[in-house]
């Protein structure tokens, strides 16, 4: 472990600790040491898979793509294991196979699956109809009376979203804290022994959907996690995008899976290992990430996973390249967005202030500005004219007629203002958003609009509808952004609800824009696959001031 001994400090500057590291000859013999990789089964050809996979498990109710028979291959292999395939490659179809093979020859008999959220589940509810319908399948969702009662039924498949854990195996704690002096009551979620007995002791299998979301290993649901992980023998793990900024929540996922076989058993030795580290003027260390490193990490990581991009998949759909529809402001809007572009300039390198300002320029760019007034109220002011609604509007009466349209935007308001716009249109639509409360109402939303030839639009923000929603491809092939999301993943994850397998249709992205605004450098920092956000507030301000 890494060990910091506290110095005697002066009068000076210098830091705190000292770091006192992991001997190099231990480094060294766990970047060298003998590891898997499986990337020559992607040369395989698919009767030579077949060969090998159907002998073994042929319980298939709609037909394996190629890679997926190398991954069932795999997961026959291997009860622990990552799947990092990209969106739209049947993560979800591979794992219940897996789930039914390692029932019928490996002793699994039930297991937990988590997802992100209460429309994930009902996804994977689907899912289990389409691929393994014979398997017995209960979602924990409700009350916590009513999951408890729920959990009291016998099933194969558990379904489940995250923060339903605390649920199960966490509870109300009161602590005494200490804050400006006096010491004070909070209560805080704690694990709980006896409910997590209770829970684990129901599963002998987990599987983590969307895992990249488990990455910060101080939250309670990470925690709550790695008991899971400590009891169940079979483990899987899926996600398409395994990292955000941060390597280090790729030791985080693996470790749920194979405690530590392939990055190691303790973060420290994966941090010594891949990154650089500098003692910091407070007297903690800093990590930095060393890219020259980056290639033997990739190497290391097809210990027990294995990556597919959908570009080495042959079989997706096409899709035509994202179309603009560019727009110029109002002159209300750019009275404002000037006002908002002169502030950043005066920002200083204050954080907070600009950060606002970013928010700001897009919002001014949506249609409206948000503020609060002298009593903290949020408020919103909306532009007389409104130039992306005039040519949303403009886009969906080219729409041919009966094509659903799934519509993404970012802030609230601007959800308001597209429902405002269908309403005037007098065009059925539902939404998958904040603005919707509850998850079931959320779930009958999205049910309206796969079934109902009646609602032509899905209205949704990215967070609800851009990640873990299946079904959109076999409904619609037309998308459209209000305004962009700045994260590169995120964009990716919208699209790639319309644009996969099972998708017949040649798919269309649309994306409002307006000139001479931040939506142009959204766009071109999208496309870099980097995030505008993180550039501005690392201190390059300039980037929403040039055009």
């Amino acid at each position: 472990m890494i060990r910091r001994r506290r110095q005697k400090l002066g009068k000076s500057n210098a830091p705190r600790y000292a770091v006192n590291l992991i001997s190099p000859k231990v480094i060294s013999e766990f970047l060298h040491r003998p590891r898997d990789s499986w990337q020559h089964l992607k040369e395989l050809p698919r009767k030579k898979l077949e060969s090998l996979v159907y002998p073994q498990f042929d319980d298939f109710h709609t037909e394996p793509w190629t890679h997926q028979l190398v991954c069932q291959l795999l997961g026959m292999a291997f009860p622990q294991f990552e799947w990092l395939l990209d969106m739209g490659l049947g993560k979800s179809g591979l794992i219940l196979n897996l789930i039914v093979y390692h029932m019928l020859n490996s002793g699994l008999t039930s297991t937990l699956i988590l997802a992100p959220s209460a429309v994930n589940v009902e996804t994977w509810s689907e899912q289990i109809a389409t691929h393994q319908p014979d398997l017995r399948a209960i979602k924990l969702l409700g009350t916590q009376e009513e999951r408890f009662n729920i959990l009291e039924e016998p099933a194969d498949v558990y379904l489940m979203n995250y923060a339903g854990l605390a649920v199960y195996m966490a509870e109300l704690e009161e602590r005494k804290k200490k804050e400006k002096g006096k010491t004070v009551t909070v209560n805080k979620m704690t694990p709980n022994r006896r409910l997590v007995e209770n829970f684990l002791n129901r599963f002998n299998g987990v599987v983590l959907d969307e895992e990249h979301l488990l990455g910060s290993r101080d939250s309670l649901v990470y925690r709550l996690c790695r008991r899971l992980s400590n009891h169940c023998p079979f483990r899987y793990g899926m996600t398409g995008t395994p990292f955000g900024s941060d390597p280090t929540q790729l030791w985080s996922q693996s470790y749920l899976i194979d405690h530590g076989e392939t990055l190691g058993k303790t973060l420290a030795i994966f941090r010594q290992a891949f990154f650089t580290h500098k003692v910091n003027h407070w007297g903690g260390v800093d990590w930095t990430f060393d890219q020259s490193k980056k290639a033997r990490l990739h190497e290391i990581l097809q210990h027990r996973s294995i990556r597919y991009e959908d570009h080495e998949c042959q079989d997706l759909p096409q899709m035509s390249p994202p179309e603009h529809r560019v727009v110029t402001l109002s002159e209300e809007q750019k009275l404002y967005y000037l006002r908002a572009t002169q502030r950043i300039k005066e920002t200083h390198g204050d954080w907070e202030s600009l950060k606002s300002m970013f928010i700001r320029t897009r919002q001014i760019t949506a249609g409206f500005v948000g503020f609060k007034n002298e009593e903290d109220e949020r408020l919103e002011i909306q532009f007389a004219q409104n130039p992306k609604i005039e040519a949303l509007k403009e886009l969906l009466e080219c729409v041919p007629v009966g094509s659903k349209v799934v519509i993404y935007h970012e802030f609230l308001w601007s959800g308001r203002l597209i429902c405002k716009a269908l309403d005037e249109m007098k065009i059925g639509y539902v939404q998958l958003s904040g603005l919707v409360k509850g998850a079931k109402n959320k779930i009958e939303n999205f049910h309206r609009f796969t079934k109902d030839p009646k609602v032509q639009i899905l209205v949704a923000n990215t967070v609800s509808g851009g990640t873990g929603v299946d079904g959109l491809q076999m409904v619609s092939r037309f998308v459209v952004f209000y305004e962009l999301p700045v994260d590169p993943k995120s964009f990716k994850q919208a699209v790639k609800r319309v644009h996969r397998p099972g998708q017949q249709n040649r798919v269309y992205v649309y994306i409002l824009e307006a000139a001479k605004t931040v939506d142009v450098k959204v766009w071109g920092y999208l496309e870099a696959g980097k995030n505008l956000f993180d550039a501005v507030i690392s201190g390059r301000t300039q980037e929403l001031l040039d055009f």
